[in-house]
């Protein structure tokens, strides 16, 4: 289990909502400020999750987010390459038509040593590539069948060529500058190669922010001038995604009557859990639905894979209900399984993953150097926290809210510090939130 706390004491940039900006400017040689900015100019946000990507552009102080060619408001992160000679590149739906083809979870690669033994370090992967050590730099590649190879940069800043794509698309202009969040458990050298990434995408990253730092922005934002507390709020915000779970303690701070600023941000501590996702109940139902094949699919690599669809298909519908029936034709051969999983046996089958639930949230609270009791409220982000064992676990502790938009509050969070990060005309008009983010060394 890949616990780690983070606390006060370790390194902070404090900057007006200015977050790894000497890192991007040191990787990518981007330096903010080159001159005023149009205000006109059009800005990304991306969450760029393990599991999905979401795009949101921001222009004239206005954030929306974007929709991909099937007009859906995220992206599957995964690519596959087509068969023939042109060797084309699928994205998201297009990609995973053919899962056993698809390459999921690349993020999980970024900044990652292949030496560092035979422990699952790469997320819930099925790679239909091998993944070896580039004897150059000691950190991970792709070889694919044909030979050719590819770093952790190169895919995954296929994916944000792809995200960068689909903006200009919806919007009709170019864009460039963009702030991206990523997990707070995220290291300097998967950060640093994320910075890589973006560039090879042509992306001028403005700032890297904290998954929570970005939900915690956008929250500010939406309750500024609501809340009758006087004084500063401390938030706990809980985010399950896919492959891992961080827990963030906020404290929002309403701006002096003099103040230029809107308020301030700032994360007092983060906690997380690299191996507890939503992915790992999938694997659950996965399990189950191979204990209830006839034929067994274990060694079929094409099998598992349409099984890993099936099983994150179930496990969404037993959010809501308790039962779903499960059909998946010439599963091995012409063998077609027909079977059912219940909420019972997921729950069941994943009793060892529940100590681990409630774990991010108190070791953030160590973290921060305060009590459940000193805690204002509780919001869920990601889409972990809608499987009833998850929420049920939660409100055994917390009173567990869910003002905020739990699948777009991170992306537009990281719009928005795009916008307060690009120097233009709109500063004049608009109170800057200041973000005070804790970054892992």
């Amino acid at each position: 289990m890949a616990r780690h706390t983070l606390f006060p004491s370790m390194a902070r940039f404090v900057l007006a909502a200015c977050l790894l900006l000497l890192a991007a400017m040191t990787v990518s040689g981007a330096a903010p400020g080159n001159g005023a900015v149009d205000e006109a100019e059009t800005l990304l946000g991306i969450d760029f999750g393990s599991e999905w990507i979401k795009i949101a552009v921001m222009r004239g102080g206005k954030a929306d987010i974007v929709l991909n060619e099937n007009s859906k408001r995220k992206s599957v992160a995964t690519l596959s390459f087509a068969e023939g000679p042109e060797a084309l590149r699928l994205f998201g739906e297009s990609a995973m038509a053919k899962p056993q083809n698809a390459l999921q979870y690349i993020r999980e690669l970024l900044g990652k040593c292949h030496s560092l033994g035979s422990r699952n370090l790469f997320g819930p992967h099925h790679f239909p590539s091998t993944v070896q050590a580039d004897p150059a730099r000691g950190v991970c590649r792709l070889v694919r069948k044909g030979g050719e190879k590819y770093s952790a940069e190169t895919l995954n800043a296929m994916l944000l060529t792809y995200a960068r794509e689909l903006a200009e698309t919806q919007e009709k202009v170019s864009v460039r500058r963009c702030v991206i969040s990523v997990p707070a458990y995220f290291t300097d050298a998967e950060r640093r190669a994320l910075l890589v990434a973006a560039r090879i995408a042509g992306l001028e990253v403005l700032a890297l922010v904290s998954d929570g730092a970005a939900v915690a922005l956008k929250y500010s934002i939406e309750t500024v001038g609501a809340s009758s507390q006087a004084g500063p709020r401390r938030v706990v915000i809980y985010d399950m995604g896919a492959t891992g779970t961080a827990a963030s303690v906020v404290e929002l701070t309403p701006p002096l009557p003099t103040s230029t600023s809107a308020g301030t941000v700032r994360i007092l501590g983060a906690a997380w859990d690299r191996e507890l996702g939503g992915a790992a109940f999938t694997e659950r139902i996965r399990s189950l639905l191979v204990a209830a094949a006839k034929q067994s699919p274990a060694k079929d690599a094409r099998a598992m894979a349409r099984l890993r669809v099936k099983a994150n298909e179930a496990k969404e519908v037993l959010s809501a209900n308790k039962q779903v029936p499960v059909t998946v034709e010439e599963l091995v051969g012409e063998y077609d399984l027909r079977t059912s999983v219940s909420r019972v046996q997921l729950d069941a089958a994943a009793q060892d993953l529940v100590p681990r639930i409630l774990t991010p949230a108190t070791d953030a609270l160590a973290a921060a150097g305060i009590s459940s009791s000193q805690v204002d409220s509780f919001q869920v982000v990601g889409g972990g926290w809608r499987m009833p064992l998850v929420r049920a676990e939660l409100d055994t502790a917390w009173q567990v809210g869910t003002t905020l938009n739990a699948d777009e509050s991170n992306v537009l969070g990281a719009a928005w510090l795009a916008y307060f990060l690009a120097d233009g005309k709109h500063q004049a008009r608009l109170r800057v939130v200041e973000l005070v983010d804790a970054l892992p060394r």
